[in-house]
């Protein structure tokens, strides 16, 4: 194509693809799933809980590619926004892993995701809307660029993120203008991540700036020297030194995560193709620089059979903003917004760079007296200058033309001279320096002091010290831990406290809990005020201002928002919430007057649109229509500026042309508007968002299914509006919708349904929506009168009773009335997946033997057939009943396609079988066959699909392999076994996987003939186990599943089966009979034979 011209166009790509199934369409409320460190609440979002990747089709995709000379980019809106390809033309090499597939696989927060190109995680990685529909649209600068917007709200706190994708003419690299905007009234917590894929391969290596000395992994629990590691991380020994830089060097699946740097570039170099990609931004806000990779090992040829057909393995470049690590967490005020820019591009020969920018990369190494050195540039420059000197000395100068596509590389005497000594500089022809590098010494920071979790609120001492740490539970979505929790008990201690009152008052206004909020931020104003009627910060006054006014208490609303605003922090916030409460009395003067003072911070667009809807209403169009078409070159996928810019064209004649594309699903479309229509509601601009959601079903057609929201919010509206008859209408309709995924969450939706429900005592749905609303906010026992409700309304709805069945077993701990829920829920719809798992799950934790779970389960094999859960729930079955052949034949029939981290629920089934098989096969006198048996417990079938994040929950396995090989005389290869076992990593990280790992331990040193040492660690595991069964202290556990764990129940359980197996390994037989006895009735279902 010409030089200095860059293209951008829409065509459709077909791809072959796995089609992901859909979601599934029962809630889940899972308060304690862990996703990378964070909370993995999946509601109000629906879940794909299942692949089967054995079938594939042609699928078209909407794609949009922009091209220079230099690069060409293929990004997907379809899926969210992903750039899947990106090629360097100079070489043709793809500088983002290409996939020529789309094969989804369990590891994206609700489920489906697929590997390759590039990847915008925010506020969650990985981004919650991955696998959604984006709009885009295509820009022309100035300058002869392109830029390829996406943008939406995000479906887990309604926030919106846009990402712009630039090419620029003549030069060969991309940047990301990134925009995210807090359109909500609260704080939220964010990161923002670019999740670059990348080609692989043993001669492929990561490169950090040079005072980059070590890595740490997620949640800084662990940490490694950089490039070479020399400590055990995440559970492998790498302590003879290992240069982790390098990516055959990495044996396992991990994270490194750089330490501080003040250097703004990172990247990869694969010295095979000579070819690499390099990352820059300003490490200020962009201090995130990762590389994970799923390492080398077997485990990692099944997630690569999991990902792509022939794409072959990757892994992934990531930079974090407002981050550096995962999980970690900044906040967005209310209304506020962050702009900022990350930039990649491909540089090939020059081997690893050692200083780079957004215009050169550099590399520069000395052996043997010489200096080589080699310089890459992303756009031409002629006759640029290359000097490389030496105290003042200059050793080499060239005059060169410079151009994306083959660098330059040189040499240079440097005897006797020190690289620090060195100082390459690259100069443009007018003498501009482009970029200069000096290497300095590198002085190795100690490693810094690994991250521990919060303690519980009685071991923290301080007032102080309880709001910080619930501040911090509540900024990093702590998976385990409530940050109400922390601020309670500082209320315990002293009830007046300011700012944990003003913290618990804005948690429970989020829970829409509003008459408990108002009582803690009036308490906290009173203190701040006891002084002082005018304290340093407004934000109990906004807070309490919100609280009052979802109480319809308006006036008050009124006073203490405006007291707010006296604090600049809450200026915008305030005065936009002013503005939307004189709107709602019709006092449109006064609101725009607010609305303006909101827009003194810029990056309001809310206050803008607000500002636009209020001038329209006062006749004022020029104005309007000037201002969104201010806010749409801001934000040209602004919708709310959008549609009033449509508006107010209609209203002088015009057509407004927005130029963006829409590839939004029902749903997601439905949300997005449902957003806007509350954004004009709470202004109490009613007639406005019933115009806006009357033109999203006008425009779906008469016929097409309907969101239960949409024609519910209509009515609220019109009942407001005064127009009750047009109300119910609304009502009727929205009570006859389909319900599929209909999870609301919004405190405005809170609004709507409980008018709903007083004015339409008889809609059965409206009552499952405000119970399913409820729960997810933590008001249980409402939840369960709406559910209760729901049923006696409807009983042939499965859906209400699977949750009044989840919430009598998690709230109320009556598994028998759960049990004749979930029942309820089956015989009304007896094909339904989740609620026939979740039902034997539920058994299973009332202590249902085995036996009667696996018969329960057998008859619905075909159900068992479809999904891999109940499949594996079978397997396990058979194990737990001691027929551990059956469970192995059954296991090798099938091909799993597992949740990313559960793979090893699959691995542990397997080795179990082979491990009680084994041990059979020892009592029976035949080692030959159990030694085959314990090998085949720690080598998994590649068809499984199974595989382990830890090496060491193979021991058991190995441990028996060397008792089979002493049995057969093969004493050399026993003892080489049991030292195996003894190598064995026994850090915390490792003993989190076994905790009986000290037992294993033990016994391979009594079969080394070392008694003492072993008698030593069973006693020291005796003592740690005992002393740990009585600690109150009871951390609570990570769980997948929708039904709560009981946290001393399972460390009884644990510690117990411990205190059995140090009995045991010591001889005290009856000791070690009375512990497993008490493991046995706690639970029918612990495998004591490990």
């Amino acid at each position: 194509m010409p030089e200095n011209i860059v293209k951008a166009w829409v065509e459709s790509l077909n791809i072959p693809t796995y089609p992901a199934p859909a979601g599934d369409l029962n809630p889940l409320f899972l308060e304690r799933r862990n996703n990378q460190g964070a909370s993995g609440r999946i509601y109000p979002n629906p879940v794909t809980d299942y692949v089967n990747n054995t079938k594939k089709v042609d699928q078209a995709y909407e794609a949009v590619f922009i091209e220079n000379e230099y690069i060409q980019l293929i990004i997907l809106p379809q899926l969210g926004g992903r750039i899947f390809g990106g090629l360097d033309k100079t070489n043709g090499v793809d500088f983002f892993y290409r996939q020529h597939v789309i094969k989804p696989a369990l590891i994206g927060l609700f489920g489906a995701w697929i590997s390759g190109g590039a990847e915008f995680n925010w506020p969650l990685h990985h981004r919650p809307s991955t696998f959604m529909p984006l709009d885009y649209l295509i820009e022309e600068g100035a300058d002869g660029s392109r830029t390829v917007w996406l943008s939406d709200h995000e479906p887990t706190q309604r926030m919106k993120g846009m990402v712009g994708i630039c090419v620029y003419p003549g030069k060969a690299l991309v940047e990301t203008k990134v925009r995210l905007f807090n359109r909500t009234p609260t704080p939220q917590t964010f990161l923002f991540w670019e999740n670059i894929a990348v080609s692989v391969n043993d001669q492929y290596q990561i490169f950090f700036p040079p005072d980059v000395t070590h890595v740490v992994f997620h949640s800084k629990h662990e940490m490694a020297h950089f490039p070479v590691a020399r400590e055990v991380y995440c559970g492998f020994d790498l302590t003879k030194g290992v240069d982790i830089s390098w990516h055959g060097n990495s044996a396992k699946a991990t994270s490194y995560f750089a330490g501080e740097s003040a250097f703004d570039f990172f990247g990869g170099y694969d010295h095979g193709k000579q070819a690499g990609l390099m990352h820059i931004a300003n490490h200020h806000i962009s201090p995130g620089k990762k590389l994970f990779t799923w390492g080398n090992d077997d485990f990692s040829k099944v997630w690569e059979q999991n990902l792509t057909d022939e794409d072959g393995p990757y892994a992934e470049l990531m930079a974090g903003s407002y981050t550096d690590n995962q999980p970690d967490f900044s906040w967005l005020r209310p209304y506020e917004s962050k702009s900022f820019s990350q930039f990649w591009y491909p540089f090939h020969e020059i081997g690893t760079a050692k200083h780079a920018n957004c215009q050169v990369a550099v590399n520069l190494t000395v052996e043997k007296n010489a200096a080589k050195f080699g310089v890459y540039v992303t756009e031409t420059f002629k006759q640029a200058k290359i000097s490389l000197v030496a105290a003042g000395k200059t050793l080499f100068e060239q005059m060169v033309d410079l151009a994306p596509g083959s660098a330059f590389q040189a040499e240079a005497d440097v005897s006797h001279l020190q690289e620090t000594d060195l100082t390459l500089r690259i100069c443009a022809a007018d003498g501009a320096e482009l970029l200069a590098y000096n290497p300095q010494p590198r002085i190795e920071k100690p490693l810094p002091i690994p991250a521990n979790p919060p303690p519980a609120p009685d071991k923290i001492e301080t007032i102080e010290g309880l709001y910080l740490t619930g501040l911090h539970v509540e900024q990093y979505l702590h998976p385990l831990l409530d940050p109400d929790t922390y601020w309670r008990e500082a209320l315990r201690r002293e009830p007046s406290d300011s700012r944990s009152n003003n913290a618990l008052g804005r948690h429970l206004l989020r829970h829409g809990d509003f008459i408990n909020a108002e009582t803690h931020l009036r308490t906290a104003i009173q203190t701040l005020t006891k002084l002082n009627g005018h304290p340093y910060d407004g934000e109990p006054f906004y807070n309490l201002g919100l609280a009052l006014r979802f109480q319809h208490r308006f006036d008050e609303a009124y006073a203490a928002i405006y007291k707010a605003t006296w604090s600049y922090t809450w200026k915008s916030a305030g005065h936009y919430a002013l503005a939307e409460l004189d709107a709602r009395r019709g006092d449109f003067k006064s609101a725009l007057e607010h609305a303006e003072n909101a827009c003194a911070d810029r990056g309001n667009q809310k206050a803008r649109n607000l500002k636009a809807a209020l001038l329209r209403h006062l006749g004022q169009y020029a104005e309007a229509l000037a201002l969104t078409g201010q806010t749409i070159q801001q934000d040209p996928l602004d919708f709310w500026a959008r549609h009033e810019n449509l508006l107010v064209s209609r209203q002088q004649g015009q057509i407004a042309e927005s130029g963006a594309h829409s590839v939004r699903d029902e749903v997601v479309d439905a949300q997005l508007y449902l957003d806007i229509a509350f954004d004009y509601a709470n202004a109490g601009l009613w007639a406005d968002a019933v115009g806006l959601l009357e033109s999203l079903l006008e425009r779906n057609g008469k016929d097409a299914p309907v969101y239960p929201m949409v024609p519910y919010t209509l009515g609220y509206c019109a009942f407001q509006s005064g127009q009750a008859e047009a109300g119910r209408a609304y009502y009727q309709r929205a009570a006859k919708a389909s319900s599929d995924y209909c999870f609301p969450v919004r405190l405005e939706e809170l609004e709507v349904l409980s008018h709903v429900r007083a004015t339409q005592p008889d809609d059965a749905r409206a009552a499952y929506y405000l119970g399913n609303l409820l729960y997810d906010k933590k008001q249980y026992e409402p939840a369960i009168q709406h559910w209760q409700e729901a049923c006696k309304l409807d009983p042939n709805f499965s859906i209400s009773w699977r949750n009044l069945g989840l919430a009598y077993y998690n709230v109320r701990g009556d598994g028998a009335q759960a049990r004749e829920c979930y029942l309820r829920a089956l015989k009304v719809n007896p094909n339904d997946h989740r609620v026939f798992y979740e039902h034997n799950i539920l058994l299973k934790r009332m202590g249902v033997a085995p036996a009667e779970c696996l018969a329960l389960l057998e008859t619905r094999l075909d159900l068992v057939e479809e999904r891999d859960p109940l499949f594996l729930e079978r397997v396990r079955l058979y194990n737990d009943l001691k027929q551990p052949q059956k469970a192995l034949d059954i296991l090798l029939t099938r091909r799993f396609f597992p949740w990313e981290g559960l793979e090893g629920l699959i691995a542990d089934q397997y080795a179990l079988a082979h491990l009680q098989l084994g041990q059979t096969a020892l009592e029976a006198g035949n080692p030959q066959e159990a030694l085959a048996h314990f090998e085949a417990g720690w080598h998994f079938p590649p068809s499984l699909g199974a595989g382990r994040w830890s090496a060491v929950t193979d021991i058991p396995c190995q441990y028996y392999t060397g008792v089979a090989l002493a049995r057969l005389g093969q004493k050399d290869a026993a003892q080489a076994a049991f030292q195996k076992v003894l190598s064995a990593d026994d850090s915390p990280w490792s003993l989190g996987y076994l905790p009986s790992l000290p037992y294993y331990k033990a016994l391979a040193l009594q079969n080394l003939g070392q008694t003492a040492e072993a008698s030593q660690k069973l006693e020291k595991l005796l003592a740690s186990a005992s002393a740990a069964l009585n600690n109150p202290d009871c951390a609570e556990p990570v769980n997948s599943e929708p039904f709560n764990l009981d946290a001393e129940k399972l460390k009884r359980i644990q510690q117990t089966y411990l205190i059995g197996l140090a009995h045991l390994g010591l001889g005290h037989q009856a000791e070690a009979q009375r512990a497993f006895q008490e493991v046995a009735a706690l639970s029918p279902y612990h495998p004591l034979s490990r």
